[in-house]
């Protein structure tokens, strides 16, 4: 079913992805089924509360299924899914899999500006969440998006204090659909076109508001056959999903990777390094991903020495630049060898080996996971580049995507006429064929791996009554590889502190991380000779700035 603002692939192409064997033409829900039915008692996924099989994973999510379709949600309906990496992630996943809803991915720190926005461009009819987590009580947040999204008719969590009104999920999973006998029926009727769109994840970039990536059933299967492959993953390979599982690194390099395997699915919910490594050596973890500031903390814990790595073998590193030192400490004191990974949600993905020299994985993101991957560098007027010149890294294969999801303004610039989609990220090629990412060409922040729009905390600074002008930048910080620095031109007297402008930008409903943790007041901005603010003019001073702080006190 063709989902209206929704870039097709070619028909042409579509058939010759199908005919080379990329695309299986299975949906996420014929995924779960085989696995299922290879290795029914294995373990699928395991959290704080509970332990499911392959067929117990299978079962719930098809009860589940049944039950959301007797509330009306059917196919091609988009759901708003918020929720920690707890079991019920996964069930719902494949439950509205196999039912052909859409779901819609929002991050456990987003809040009502984000959510707001994601549910109108959406048009989401439901909405789910959990109870409680880490103190924060979601009722009051989904009552306010409910006021403001008028598609909405369904309000889902999960929890143990469930509002009245709300549809519990808990309650749904412990209880027969009323299909009974004819439950196979029902759910074979259900079930997706492999063409359909399956999940619309979330991203951060250079526009105000988070774009929505349209991932079908084919090409996202692909992406997670391509990416396990390359990572060397198979059955045995147990998987820790320590950064939110909504994120598209651990959706597709945990949950749809360990179920194409038949592997097993561990989710912990809150990160520290201690219950991390405890994870580890209870449940005999092989792999995971990590971002530079996990590994920071984990090399830095004093319970680093006393943890048994033994089973521990290969750790997916990406979102930030992996400093060497990280590279290193990673192999030395766990055990683990570094896949340096280039990675977005659009689809392109390129990581180092497992067999990689140690310079290649700790200089490099190695080589594209799909065979059928097609890379240009390119210069600002999109000519090729000279062999090992930088450029803009533009992309092509089976599964990447077309077009974001109802921006037809942005895909005008973001895609090329014949389907490339342009990064926006700085590479070039060594020598050797391995790929660099040498920088960004567009204007976002990424801290502790999560992806920052200058635009939107400037948008919204901008509307503040003392400021008259503001430029965002990224400054560079050791734990989180950056943090995001105000330059303030006040206007008037009045200089706000940076926490009351970051209590300003609570109240705008802006998730916290985005929140500024430095602020330059100026009289003016560097500008380009064409008139515009020098952004790199102002990384260099917060640079010389942060480097002279650290040799005052050093002195």
């Amino acid at each position: 079913m063709a989902l209206d603002g929704v870039t097709p692939y070619p028909a042409e192409l579509a058939r010759a992805y199908v005919e080379k064997g990329f695309w299986e033409q299975r949906t996420l829900g014929d995924l779960l089924d085989a696995a299922a039915a290879r290795s029914p008692a294995a373990e699928a996924v395991v959290d704080h509360r509970q332990r499911l099989t392959y067929a117990g994973l299978r079962d719930a999510a098809n009860r589940l299924a049944l039950q959301l379709a007797e509330l009306g949600i059917g196919r091609g309906d988009r759901v708003l899914v918020q929720l920690p990496n707890w079991a019920e992630f996964e069930i719902l996943y494949f439950a509205l899999a196999k039912m052909g809803a859409i779901s819609v991915m929002a991050l456990p720190p987003h809040r009502q500006r984000e959510l707001i926005y994601m549910g109108r461009l959406s048009e989401a009819v439901a909405l789910v969440m959990p109870d409680h987590f880490r103190r924060f009580d979601y009722a009051p947040l989904a009552a306010e998006i409910r006021r403001q999204v008028p598609s909405l008719a369904h309000l889902i969590m999960v929890g143990d204090e469930v509002p009245a009104g709300w549809v519990d999920v808990r309650r749904m999973l412990t209880h027969a659909s009323r299909g009974g006998s004819n439950a196979a029926s029902c759910l074979a009727a259900l079930r997706p076109d492999p063409m359909d769109v399956a999940v619309l994840l979330t991203t951060g970039g250079t526009t105000a508001d988070p774009k929505l990536v349209p991932r079908t059933h084919n090409d996202y299967i692909c992406n997670a056959r391509d990416w396990g492959a390359t990572w060397r993953r198979d059955h045995t390979t147990s998987y820790l999903a320590i950064t939110p599982i909504a994120h598209n690194a651990a959706l597709l390099g945990g949950l749809m990777i360990s179920v194409y395997q038949g592997a097993k699915l561990v989710l912990l919910d809150h990160f520290t390094a201690e219950a991390t490594f405890e994870l580890i050596e209870r449940e005999r973890i092989s792999t995971s991903i990590f971002v530079p500031t996990q590994v920071v903390a984990m090399l830095e814990s004093p319970a680093l020495g006393s943890t048994d790595f033994s089973s521990f073998r290969h750790v997916c590193c990406g979102a930030a630049h992996v400093a060497e030192e990280l590279v290193r400490g990673l192999k030395e004191k766990m055990g683990a060898v570094t896949l340096n990974t280039f990675g977005m949600a659009e689809g392109p993905i390129s990581t180092t080996r497992p067999e990689d020299p140690f310079e290649v994985s700790a200089t490099t993101v190695g080589r594209p996971d799909s065979p059928e991957a097609e890379l240009r560098i390119v210069d600002d007027d999109g000519n090729p580049v000279a062999p090992g010149a930088e450029g803009e890294l533009l992309w092509r294969c089976p599964h990447t995507i077309r077009g974001y999801y109802r921006v037809p303004e942005v895909n005008r610039t973001a895609f090329t006429p014949d389907g490339f989609l342009c990064t926006g990220d700085m590479a070039r090629f060594t020598p050797e064929g391995y790929l660099q990412i040498t920088g960004r060409k567009k204007d976002v922040i990424i801290r502790g791996g999560e992806n920052i729009s200058a635009v939107e905390v400037e948008e919204l600074l901008l509307t503040h009554e003392a400021v008259e002008d503001v430029a965002v930048v990224g400054m560079p910080d050791a734990r989180f590889g950056e943090r995001v620095c105000a330059y303030v031109i006040p206007r008037g007297a009045a200089r706000p502190s940076l926490s009351e402008l970051g209590t300003f930008l609570i109240g705008k409903g802006i998730a916290k991380f985005k929140l500024p943790e430095r602020l330059e007041y100026v009289e003016n901005f560097p500008l380009t000779n064409i008139g515009k603010v020098d952004k790199n003019a102002l990384r260099r001073d917060i640079q010389t700035r942060l480097a002279a702080a650290g040799a005052k006190s050093g002195s």
